[in-house]
């Protein structure tokens, strides 16, 4: 029996996590009705920096990093965390939550051609084969949203720029999760990047709406759902299941992102995006498998 609940919990929290994830842009793009991008993004990272603090110092997860660290710290999460999220938010509001996560998902496929060209990392023709039905996919997709509208384009392209930070971050932060505590890291990064979006929120001099329970529902979901707990159970999964299982769960994210924009939202799609959405996912799952290979 114990061991069973140790092979299930890890299943069970990459699942969570992708649920949670998945749902975050249904979340956004409903906040997005009373609130704006920055306030969104800023209110998020404000409350997540509390959580993680509250976590940190009851558990006694936290711990000091090197003072010589702190530039690209402050870099890492201004890109990572406030670059992303103004794109990702402000890009959500002109686009569906569907169209954004099935965009958001080809962030594997950035991260590839990114590293193989700049960092001459070795990859394989499957690989190659992804990376090219994710281009297809987007391309069909960039042609406009599910009304074919410069707005929804425009959108999808702010939404591009979000997943193209999100490889920078990534690029960023490699040496320092390999040298440091990643709980202390994620904490003092979502400080740096709670900064940057609380003065992004002020400067645009917009009044805070009311707050309604339906806006605490969807910000704390957000802020302890998707940035706390979300990222403890991802580094849960990994860690037990490994790269390979944890990034095939992972591909899914984009379908209950479309999922739930059809069935909660009320959104349409239309047959390109439908067709580039797949040729994306069919592209994405090509490259993490053959990715997990090369590393293997």
């Amino acid at each position: 029996m114990k061991q069973l609940k140790r092979r299930g919990l890890p299943f069970v929290a990459i699942i969570a996590t992708v649920l949670f994830w998945g749902l975050s842009y249904i979340s956004t793009k409903s906040l997005l009705e009373t609130m704006t991008p920055f306030q969104i993004a800023a209110c998020r990272y404000g409350l997540t920096v509390i959580i993680l603090f509250g976590i940190g110092f009851g558990m006694r997860w936290l711990k000091p990093l090197p003072f010589r660290e702190l530039p690209r710290l402050m870099l890492a999460a201004f890109i990572g965390i406030g670059v992303y999220f103004v794109c990702e938010n402000s890009g959500l509001k002109l686009t569906t939550a569907g169209m954004g996560s099935l965009i958001i998902a080809t962030i594997p496929v950035i991260n590839t051609i990114v590293t193989a060209f700049w960092m001459k990392k070795p990859t394989s023709s499957m690989v190659w084969v992804g990376v090219l039905l994710s281009v297809a996919g987007v391309f069909i997709i960039l042609q406009g949203g599910a009304d074919f509208s410069f707005q929804s384009l425009w959108g999808n392209l702010l939404v591009l720029g979000a997943a193209f930070s999100w490889v920078a971050y990534t690029l960023l932060n490699q040496p320092l999760s390999r040298a440091y505590d990643v709980f202390s890291l994620n904490a003092y990064q979502a400080v740096f990047g709670a900064i940057f979006l609380i003065i992004l929120a002020w400067m645009e001099g917009v009044d805070m709406p009311r707050f309604t329970p339906g806006i605490a529902v969807n910000l704390v979901f957000l802020a302890f759902c998707c940035s706390a707990l979300g990222y403890f159970f991802y580094n849960y999964a990994l860690r037990h299941l490994g790269s390979t299982v944890v990034t095939t769960f992972i591909n899914f994210i984009p379908v209950v992102g479309v999922l739930g924009g059809v069935f909660i939202l009320g959104e349409s799609l239309g047959i390109s995006q439908i067709v580039g959405g797949v040729i994306i996912l069919t592209g994405v799952f090509l490259v993490s498998m053959g990715e997990s290979r090369v590393t293997a």
